[in-house]
């Protein structure tokens, strides 16, 4: 049963219950008034010498071009009266070099006299960039002995596809046969390997044919009887699903050939050639270097569930790049993670996937980092999130 009362206040009573009323809304004011007001992060300014920043990217469309896009964003929108935690003390203008071929041309762009402040990056695989550091494959006579990591991104993943009606189901069959790729991508490079390391006792021609094409030969049947024909297309897939395979396969029936047995040819190759470096007084460093990978049932219409594997990508620079573009860079790689793997994968969430976007412990892991070593502002972070993570800053390389 309630209470209610039943008689009015007298004057003394409501004299007092206003007093209360008074003070309580005293206190509350001295509270709020005493409760300390949210302060703002103050930003973090990045010095650099960079009026403009040049980036070697790839072909529209490919990834490594909307990878380039993601970059060129995010240094527009970090300029000193930008909202980003982290700036840039100037304004900096960005270049987009799109007219490339991949890895091999990036690093040979990046390698070019170039007017200090040296403010350029490129896109390129880590086993090309160990390559152009040791002198090996199309860097015999030319290396980038000064080229260094600023950090990785995706897993480059070898692809090797062919149209539903075609013949072939291994790709250890290509000898002979006319392969449709990039001339100075990453992609050629892992041609070559398959060349090298088909199991074909007679030895291993592949007939490279480059061209504008792209996939658009996979719509074009498979002529046997024409050494021409292309018979196949190898790709290095920066991710998967990728999206443009995952567009073609909408439209032209394709299968993909299995690879993954030449993981193990791949690794072989790479500890053989890389071993005989003692011999010229350079060091050896043993480890993985192809990582695992599985494509799975539904990323390319009508392409069943397959192991396959991949290489380590990213950014690279010269030794004398600018520090502050580079600290950026880096710092952006790791925390823009997610900005990278939309302009990969695009909305469908359903598809995004960590196994393509290996984490930065993989510079510490992965032996192409002790050849490729990150340039002196990207140690500088790594070392730092090494000792967070509680792990050895590139301990593989004897550091």
């Amino acid at each position: 049963m309630g209470l209610s009362i039943q008689t009015p206040l007298g004057r003394q009573q409501v004299a007092a219950l206003v007093g209360l009323v008074a003070l309580a809304g005293t206190v509350t004011v001295g509270f709020a008034a005493a409760r300390p007001a949210r302060r703002q992060a103050s930003p973090t300014f990045i010095s650099t010498r960079c009026d403009r920043v040049t980036i070697y990217s790839g072909t529209e469309g490919l990834a490594s071009w909307r990878y380039g896009k993601v970059v060129e964003d995010l240094i527009n929108g970090a300029g000193p009266t930008s909202q980003r935690a982290v700036r840039f003390d100037r304004t900096v203008q960005v270049e987009m070099y799109e007219d490339t071929d991949g890895s091999i041309d990036n690093i040979n762009k990046l390698a070019e006299a170039q007017p200090n402040p040296d403010c350029r990056v490129a896109f390129a695989q880590m086993n090309v960039a160990a390559d152009a550091v040791e002198e090996f494959d199309v860097f015999k006579g030319q290396p980038v002995p000064d080229l260094r990591a600023v950090g990785p991104l995706a897993l480059d993943i070898l692809h090797v596809m062919v149209r539903g009606d075609s013949s072939l189901r291994d790709a250890a069959n290509l000898c002979g046969l006319t392969v449709s790729t990039y001339p100075g991508s990453g992609a050629a490079q892992m041609l070559r390997l398959l060349e090298k390391n088909s199991g074909n006792p007679n030895g291993c021609d592949i007939r490279e044919k480059y061209g504008d094409e792209g996939l658009d030969v996979l719509d074009h049947p498979w002529d046997p009887a024409d050494p021409e024909s292309v018979a196949a297309v190898v790709w290095a897939s920066s991710g998967v699903p990728n999206k443009t395979l995952a567009a073609k396969a909408k439209d032209v029936d394709i299968r993909l050939l299995p690879v993954d047995d030449f993981k193990r040819l791949f690794q072989k190759n790479f500890d053989e050639v890389y071993g005989a470096l003692p011999e010229r007084g350079q060091k050896y460093y043993p480890g993985k270097v192809f990582e695992d990978v599985v494509i799975e049932d539904g990323y390319y219409q009508g392409v069943p569930r397959m192991p396959a594997f991949g290489v380590p990508s990213g950014l690279v620079v010269r030794a004398a790049a600018d520090s502050g573009m580079v600290r950026f860079l880096t710092q952006a790689l790791s925390a823009d993670r997610r900005a990278f793997q939309q302009a990969l994968f695009g909305e469908d969430t359903a598809v995004w996937n960590e196994q393509s976007f290996p984490g930065r412990e993989i510079v510490s892991q992965n032996p192409l980092f002790c050849y490729v070593q990150p340039h002196a502002a990207s140690e500088e972070f790594y070392r730092k999130e090494a000792a967070e993570g509680g792990y050895t800053f590139q301990g593989q390389c004897g550091a």
